[in-house]
């Protein structure tokens, strides 16, 4: 890896051991640090040079007049004429001019604040391989004409760039395209200065951040300059940063990127006060000298001294250019066509998230299409979702907006004209969806971006209520459609599909247009939304027109009659699934179909031992997804081989990395392997896989967390009140989270509350009807009688599981009974 060499005095190591701190022991070598105590200084002087690529010179007095120093430079011009150092940067510490140097060394003189956090993105730029150039704005070159156009119709250059779109979408890259075009000159490194603003942050906390690339500041002259500026006026403070933002970018020829994120405007999308006057009064110079990122749009008519524009999603072709590009780039191969197009339409319009999709891959060489696959759609779901909270946090009309659109699919000019009639609001969030970029317009159609639809379709059940008079709006004039009636292909079928997800009637010209397509794709979000009785009523009415469907819609078809008719407990409709395995096309995705449906109905029978059987069939195939390896993990952490359940759970982890149901069974592994092992490394290994399952708690809206991270504490740190108060909000608890309390209860001896709590969980199993709860109770029943001395009942209960159990649980169980029936003997 290259290194600079941080040649200085020790007069100024406070400077130049900041400046380390920021770039670490793997960019730098600096002595303090990097040389070895009681060594030859000399001996490794010359190897920290020779292993150097870049050397750097802190110019200043006391350096000019150090004798290491001067040998350090004598050293590096010896190796600059052998070629051994190529690069070289000299920075100014105090007014020492750089006439002072050495001949060959004056023209590396660095234009830069005497700032560390200044030197240290100008040495790491130096540092960046030749061949890392900055990222191409493929397909942006109508929108950088017309940025550049707009900066070239002004009387004098603006003061600042204002972009603003979604995360990822491409503004810096942007900005930086139209700046190779018009402004070469100007400096835009690899390494940038770049300011991020949260969403409270004000004048003061900007004041604070633009400091830090001024000078190298002391924490006295920075508490007198930060009180000093706290003296003054909201005008004097506006004031004192533009003049501070204009002397760190233009007076060393270089931009400055504030990233606003969300902040900086209020609700209604208008500036706040400090952020209008200060783009108003930010000084004009020969360039924008500082760009302003923002997630938010801002109309041009604040002020007339900068640039404002909206950055749009790429179109489609642009998209899949750029997403093969980087594959080729990357030396990337698909072994599916039509799983590679579905990715590139999911990753549609968004560079940001195709070059995560490409990061994915160039970590994941080994591409196996399912695993790979899910991961995937896994990875754009979580980065869309935050893209979307980021901009709709607190704004419920337009979540409910970014709702019917996820819904509906596609809405035309006159259905949002219709919905708003219903609900004035709607046409204004729509604009504030367009101005962000989340919007597409289109011939008068309006659509959301492709990677936006995935994560908003799931929103449709929250505002399920709120939205029933718009959806209303829209499936009317589907009703009143007549046989000489047009509308456009692609709003008959969302409007179709949407009907049927909303169970109102299909009747008249509509019912005619229906496909077992659309019935396919409606199934598919019932059986997500766990209405399961509609998604088997649905996948049979499209597995009736079967010849209709592809091979792909068939198997689908089947796969949710089988899984929705195990989920119902309809053993008639699990029996047709049964029935049709010799008709549906054969391979080896019916037989993981099968395998699963199988393995699933057993487990859902607490009938772990030939459940498993079905599940180990599947790892056969290089296609098993993270929920095989999920039941495979449970049932081996069930019988107590964690070693096992631990390697499978981490398959399924690299699969669908933040899937909350994964996070949560690995959490139950890593616990019982610590209470065995008491190793520190696995219980960071448990914290660290509980703070995952917390913010995928967050980001699904489970509740995974409350009962693993409870148990970790009464277990680990023998916390009662957490026991307490865990057992007095049992009521509040799901089944199997009542059966883990129930354990713990087991654990610390808490009989009488074990015996009320078994009592009430025995009931709602009898409600329920579940079973696999039943045989986790049974389970805890059979430890719990052993260890309290009534080791024939526990042996009885055991035998009526035997069947159901595999041999390693029964194993266990017996050596447990047998053991604290010695000891009660």
């Amino acid at each position: 890896m290259a290194k600079a060499f941080l040649s200085h005095n020790s007069f100024d190591k406070d400077f130049v051991g900041s400046v380390f701190e920021i770039l670490g022991a793997a960019k730098a070598i600096y002595d303090k640090v990097t040389f070895r105590k009681n060594c030859d200084l000399v001996v490794q002087i010359e190897e920290g040079l020779e292993d150097s690529e870049v050397y750097v010179l802190f110019l200043s007095q006391a350096s000019l007049h150090a004798n290491w120093v001067k040998s350090e430079m004598d050293l590096a011009h010896e190796l600059k004429i052998r070629w051994k150092i190529k690069k070289f940067l000299v920075f100014q510490l105090d007014e020492t001019s750089w006439e002072e140097l050495p001949a060959w060394l004056s023209r590396y003189v660095v234009s830069c604040p005497p700032s560390p956090q200044h030197v240290a993105l100008r040495i790491l730029d130096e540092l960046s391989n030749a061949n890392t150039n900055e990222k191409e704005c493929y397909g942006r070159e109508n929108v950088t004409k017309e940025i550049v156009k707009l900066i070239l119709e002004k009387d004098e250059p603006p003061a600042f760039l204002y972009l603003s779109g979604p995360k990822g979408i491409g503004r810096r890259t942007l900005a930086s395209e139209v700046f190779k075009t018009i402004y070469s000159g100007v400096s835009t490194y690899k390494h940038k200065v770049i300011i991020s603003l949260e969403h409270f942050d004000d004048l003061t906390s900007l004041y604070r951040k633009l400091l830090s690339f001024s000078s190298n500041w002391r924490a006295r002259d920075l508490i007198n300059t930060m009180d000093e500026f706290a003296a003054l006026n909201d005008q004097q403070k506006t004031i004192e940063i533009a003049t501070l933002m204009h002397k760190i970018s233009v007076s060393f020829r270089q931009v400055l990127i504030i990233d606003l994120g969300v902040s900086a405007l209020d609700e209604e999308g208008g500036a706040l006060p400090w952020f209008s006057q200060l783009l108003q009064i930010l000084p004009n110079a020969d360039y924008p000298y500082v760009w302003f990122i923002s997630q938010r749009y801002l109309s041009e008519s604040i002020c007339s001294n900068g640039i404002f524009f909206p950055v749009e999603p790429l179109d489609s072709e642009d998209s899949r250019y750029l997403f093969k590009l980087l594959l080729n780039n990357n030396k990337i191969t698909f072994p599916s066509k039509k799983e590679k197009e579905y990715i590139e339409t999911c990753i549609v319009g968004h560079p940001g998230l195709i070059e995560a999709v490409v990061n994915y891959l160039r970590i994941n060489p080994n591409y196996k299409p399912n695993k790979t696959y899910n991961s995937i759609l896994q990875l754009i779901s979580k980065e869309v979702e935050q893209l979307l909270l980021d901009f709709i946090k607190d704004k419920a009309e337009i979540e409910k907006a970014v709702s019917l659109l996820g819904e509906a699919y596609i809405l035309s000019y006159e259905e949002v004209l219709s919905i708003s009639e219903v609900w004035p609001e709607f046409t204004s969030a729509i604009s504030l969806l367009l101005d962000a970029g989340f919007v597409l317009r289109s011939i008068g159609d309006y659509q959301l971006v492709p990677y936006v639809q995935r994560y908003a379709s799931s929103l449709a059940d929250r505002y399920a209520r709120e939205l029933r008079e718009p959806r209303k709006v829209l499936l009317e004039a589907y009703d009143k459609l007549a046989d000489n009636s047009f509308v456009p292909i692609n709003l008959l079928d969302v409007r179709i599909v949407e009907h049927i997800l909303t169970d109102e009637p299909i009747s008249g010209v509509l019912k005619s247009l229906v496909m077992p397509t659309q019935q396919l794709k409606a199934a598919r979000r019932k059986y997500d939304a766990q209405e399961y009785s509609v998604s088997l009523r649905l996948s049979l009415e499209a597995y009736d027109q079967a010849r209709k469907l592809s091979e792909n819609g068939v198997l689908e078809a089947w796969r949710l009659i089988g899984l929705s008719s195990i989920r119902e407990n309809d053993i008639q409709k699990f029996d047709f699934f049964t029935e049709e395995y010799k008709s549906v096309p054969s391979g080896s995705k019916r037989d993981e179909i099968f395998y699963f449906a199988k393995g699933f109905k057993c487990r859902q029978e607490g009938n772990l031992r030939d459940a498993l059987s079905w599940f180990k069939k599947i790892t056969n195939f290089d296609s098993a997804n993270s929920h095989v390896y999920r039941e495979l993990a449970y049932i081996y952490a069930f019988e107590e081989d964690y070693e096992e359940a631990l390697n499978c759970i981490n398959i399924a982890a690299k699969i669908t990395p933040s899937s909350p149901y994964v996070l949560d069974i690995k959490s139950l592994i890593l616990l019982e392997k610590y209470k065995q092992s008491k190793k520190s490394f696995e219980l960071q290994e448990l914290d660290q896989c509980l703070e995952q399952l917390h913010q995928a708690d967050l980001r699904d809206d489970t509740n995974f967390w409350n009962i693993r991270f409870s148990t970790r504490d009464i277990l680990i740190n023998g916390d009662s009140n957490s026991l307490l108060l865990a057992y007095q909000a049992r009521n509040s608890l799901g089944l199997h989270a009542k059966v883990n309390l129930l354990r713990i209860l087991s654990i610390k001896g808490k009989n009488d509350q074990y015996d009320q709590l078994k009592k009430e969980i025995f009931q709602l199993i009898r409600k329920k009807k579940n079973n696999l709860a039943k045989i986790e109770l049974d389970r805890i029943e059979i430890e719990h009688c052993a260890v309290i001395g009534k080791t024939r009942e526990a042996k009885e209960i055991l035998d009526k599981n035997r069947i159901n159990l595999t041999d390693r649980c029964i194993s266990n169980l017996e050596s447990i009974i047998n053991h604290y029936k010695a000891y009660v003997s």
